[in-house]
Parts: C-alpha cells; structure tokens; sequence
C-alpha cells in the first residue's frame, strides 16, 4: 500500500512523529500531501512552534483547539518583536537587601538577607520568596509566597519548580578569626563547611525523591569584605545533578568543583582547579564551571603553558575542559575545546562566565516524576547557552619597552550547550580528545562590543538562546559608511536559528546591508588591534546573525526609576526597580518589579 493511500488520520499521526524540516519536505513530494499539511491544524500548530523556536509540549492545552494556540503564538512571536509597547504589571516587594534572583518555569525567586554584621561577613539569607509569574502559556494566575525560619544559616540556594525542588545550601561555622584590615580595621573573618539540603518550593517540607534530607559536601568557604568575589560560592542544578564550587582548604589559588547525585546521595566527582584572575589589574581570582547535562561537565580553564615554537606570538584565550559524569566516582577528563588564539604579541586576559541552571531532562525516568503543567509551546531543554564576557588588552610597546598603547577588546562569546553535546556524543577514542576552534568555532554566536565599554556581567541573564544585557555598546556602520559605536540602555539578543530564519536574520551587520564589501571592512575593523595588526590568529565570525530587540525603559513608572537588572524567560521580562526620585530629587527606597507577560 503507498503511504498517501493510508487514512488521512493516520497520514498525520506519523507526520506528527516527524521533524518539522520533514513535514515541509513532504509539501514537496506531491500536491496530495501539500493539501494534507496546509489543511491540517495539528501539523500547522508543530510547523509554527518550529518557526517560534519551540518544540511541542509534553502536555498540550487541553481547553484550547488548535487554531487557539496558533494563533496565541502568532501573538506572542510579535509581542517579542516590540516588548516595549506591552503594558506591565507593577509589583511591590518588600525594600529588604534582595540576592540570588532569577527566573526558572516562570517562577520568579529571590532571597532576603539578614544585614547584621554585613561588613564583616557575607549576609546569609532568612527569607526566599517565590512568585509564579502570571502564564499566558500555560493559562495560570500570579501567586505569591515565602519561607522563612529554616533553622540554619543560607548561604545560596537552586530551585527546580518542574519537580518542586528547593536546594539549599547551609553554612556550618567552623571558626571565626579576628585580622585587621588596612582600610576597614579590625574584622572578622568566618571559615565555614556547606551542607545541601533537598525540600520542597512549595512547603518548605523534604523532597520525596531525595534518599536523604541533606548532604554533607565536604566543600568549605571564608566569608569576609576582604575576600576576592571569585571565591563566592556556586551552585548549579541539571537534572539528578547538582554542582556546588567551593574549596577543601579554604583556599583563595584553587577551587573545588563537587557533583553529586542528589537523588541517590552519592558523590559523582570532585576536581580541584587553580583560580585565575578575572580583573589581572585587580588580581580577582575566579573559578567557571557548568553541567551541561546529567552526562558532562564544562570547566573553562585559561592556557598558560607555551605556544609551540611556529607560533611563538600567538596567544591562546583558553578553552574548555569536560569531564564525563558516571555512577562510578572519579574525575574523568574526556575532551578539550579550545578558543581561538591571539596573534598579537602580548595580551592580558580577563573572562566572567554567565550561565542559568538547566530545566529538567527529558529522559524517560523523569518524564514519569515531572509535575507538569499543560502549556501551548515549550523550549527543549537542550536548546539554550552560557555566554563568556572575554576582556582582551592588547598591549603596544615602543623598543625601549615603555607602553605605547593599552586598549581592551570586549567580545561576547555565546556557547550553544547543543554545539558542545553534539561533538561530545560522537564515537572518539578511549583517551582524551582536543577538538580544535577551527572545528567548532563556526557554531559559536560571537558578538563584538565597543572598546572601553566593559560588559556589565551583574546586569545579564540568559534563558534559553536569548541573552538580556543592560547597557549594551556595540558597533554598527553607519548610512555614509562610518563604523561607529551604539549603545542600548536594555537589549535583548536572540540566538535561536528558527526565529532568526523567520525574521529574515535580522542582525548588527553594517548598516543592515548584504553588501559584501561593507561586511569584509567591518569584520576587518573588528579583528583588528589599534596598530592594523590582527586580534585573532584563528578566523572568528564577528557578525554572527542574531535578533537584536532594544528594550523602552523609560515610560516605566515611577518617574526617574531606578532601574537595575532585567531577567527573561520565554515568555516574560522582569525589570527590576531599586527606588525613584521624589519632587525634592531624594531617592526614594521602594523595591519593586515591572512583569511583561508575552
């Protein structure tokens, strides 16, 4: 039997199995399938959630037909086109010290913190509080709640809403030494050991899937205003998996990367790693790693040994190392991915990392504990990106070695989780493989900004394939073709191939022109240092395509707001207000947020 002669019901149900680039296909094929597609509102609605950049719900509305939530898509895709000519709900919260704040299934969370001896410690957090962002996706109302009275101090703390996971982290108090420093005077400085406790977000009661209430980590950390903010503590959750960095001997050269198996409470790997400076003019140290899935782990690493001798100017950036993560325990080096590398003889190097805490995997064992709620479209959970702030001084002397010239390079380096897993689970050798930038670099979302300009980290987010950064500098090409610089209060870049596609890839490219030669000088500017030479040795595309939305702030209420962060997630963006000018130019401490629903 031909498959068109099979029922149309059935016809459907298998294309439905298929991927989106397949059903388009079948169009192809003849006019009978053609018909089949465009008449179809179930193949319709998967061809537009491809188009949005999502993939189909585990659970789909139920109290909406087909032709509902395309449309509601449709309303959403140009809702993100023009965020700002949305209204907002105003949100009051309470004007306490507010830390840890992030978005994660659309419930938004922070912690208060207790500012007791705030000089001499880091304030350990006696309320978090959650809000579930009103859905129109999920067809949900905004609720509010908090907890309090936990019985031991919080350091930090990860939530997982899919399963109703609230990880917290205790510090235990070692020791308190008194040391007196040279500008505050006398201070205190705390050792302390972390504890991982497993409850719920919804009761503060313990989770059922956890073998235990907590989990000693054997990980420890120093809490002082003397300390370098890279030795603060992180926390990351993805799946079964759950990453804490601290350090074994409170320690400020090396840190300690701890995973482990929160479900089983079982140790899955613990590696230590030297620091690195993240300012080398303020001799910061720092520490980045991410779980990119329950399988693998990224740790960035800079690269200080020598280039070999046919290359004796370059200078490499750095570059990933993964580690694989099995039920056995141990450490197991498994491959390298390297950065490009400078061609100017001498650079100094600074690098912050932005990443948020995976949603849950896929997999069957936890499709089957998933509290899960119907929704029109969702983002697969592999389909998001971590982001490196790199900062490069190029550095111009003259020949008696004096300083001509000092002039930073500001990329920002998008990493699609999904460019590193591909080549992660293809079949290589036992030992341990070096995948070089010149075989990877391509699917790296690279963007360039203005010199001088120095990327405001604390002010980012990431969700999904978009990245939300506040005073954004960059380069455009102007009408007469002058490259200059450009600068958004609020921007928000979006990296998803699908709605790039569907947008005409609208980019930051010179003067929003295809013309070739235009594009060649601008890239040429871009990798070039202040003395004509080239910046990288190694090609890096530095007009990737990508959306590029400009964000309205200012008819945000009240008058002469004081706005800082803004957090995103698929279908919301979350400016958060700090206080406002009253008619005596005083500011005014109220805390609050501005919630746009897309």
């Amino acid at each position: 039997m031909h498959f068109i002669a099979l029922p149309l019901e059935t016809i459907t149900n298998i294309l439905g199995q298929a991927r989106p680039i397949d059903i388009r296909r079948c169009q192809l094929v003849c006019r009978h399938l053609r018909q089949l597609v465009t008449s179809s509102s179930y193949l319709q609605y998967i061809l537009e959630l491809d188009s949005c950049g999502y993939t189909v719900p585990l659970i789909s509305r139920s109290d909406l037909s087909y032709e509902e939530m395309i449309k509601m898509l449709r309303e959403h895709r140009e809702a993100w086109q023009d965020p700002s000519s949305r209204s907002t709900e105003f949100i009051k919260i309470l004007p306490r010290e507010r830390v840890n704040s992030y978005i994660a299934d659309g419930v938004f969370t922070y912690g208060h913190t207790d500012k007791k001896d705030q000089l001499e410690h880091n304030p350990t957090i006696d309320e978090i509080h959650f809000h579930r962002l009103r859905s129109t996706n999920k067809g949900t109302g905004y609720e509010h709640w908090h907890h309090h009275d936990f019985g031991f101090p919080i350091e930090a703390f990860a939530i997982q809403p899919e399963i109703d996971l609230l990880v917290l982290v205790e510090g235990t108090v070692l020791k308190e030494q008194i040391e007196r420093h040279h500008m505050i005077g006398m201070m205190t400085r705390v050792y302390k050991s972390y504890r991982l406790h497993f409850q719920t977000i919804s009761a503060n009661t313990p989770h059922v899937l956890s073998s235990s209430t907590f989990l000693d980590t054997g990980l420890g950390g120093v809490s002082s205003i003397k300390e370098p903010i890279g030795t603060q503590l992180t926390v990351s959750l993805n799946g079964r998996m759950i990453m804490l960095v601290g350090s074994t001997n409170h320690s400020t050269t090396e840190r300690t990367i701890g995973v482990w198996d929160w479900v089983e409470g079982t140790e899955i790997l613990r590696i230590s790693v030297p620091t690195y400076p993240l300012h080398n003019h303020q001799s910061i140290p720092c520490c980045h790693a991410y779980l990119l899935s329950e399988e693998y782990l990224a740790v960035f690493r800079f690269d200080d040994e020598a280039s070999p001798p046919t290359n004796s100017q370059d200078t490499k950036l750095g570059h990933f190392d993964t580690y694989q993560l099995r039920a056995q325990p141990g450490a197991r080096w498994f491959t390298r991915f390297e950065l490009p590398s400078s061609s100017v003889p001498e650079v100094e190097r600074e690098v912050t990392m932005l990443y948020r805490s995976a949603g849950l995997p896929w997999t069957p064992d936890w499709l089957s504990k998933l509290q899960y709620a119907p929704r029109i479209y969702e983002t697969a959970p592999q389909n998001r990106l971590f982001c490196l702030f790199l900062t490069i001084w190029t550095i111009q002397r003259s020949n008696t070695g004096a300083v001509l010239d000092r002039r930073p390079y500001h990329p920002l380096v998008h990493v699609p989780v999904q460019a590193l897993l591909s080549h992660l689970g293809a079949k290589y050798d036992n030992h341990p493989t070096v995948i070089p930038w010149s075989d990877w670099g391509r699917q790296v979302c690279w963007v360039d900004t203005s010199s001088w300009a120095y990327p405001p980290v604390t002010h980012s987010d990431v969700s999904g394939l978009r990245h939300s950064i506040r005073d954004f500098h960059y380069y455009t090409l102007s009408d007469n073709q002058t490259i200059k610089p450009a600068r958004d209060m609020q921007a928000i870049l979006d990296f998803d191939p699908q709605r790039i596609k569907l947008t005409r890839a609208i980019e930051i490219r010179p003067g929003g022109s295809n013309n070739q030669a235009s594009h060649s000088e601008f890239m040429a500017h871009l990798n070039t240092s202040s003395n004509r030479k080239r910046i990288f040795e190694t090609p890096v595309n530095l007009v990737t395509p990508y959306i590029h939305t400009s964000l309205n702030l200012r008819p945000l209420p009240p008058d002469d707001a004081f706005l800082t962060s803004c957090l995103i997630d698929d279908e919301h963006i979350l400016i958060l207000v700090k206080g406002h000018k009253d008619e005596m130019n005083h500011l005014v401490p109220l805390v609050a947020f501005h919630a746009y629903t897309l």
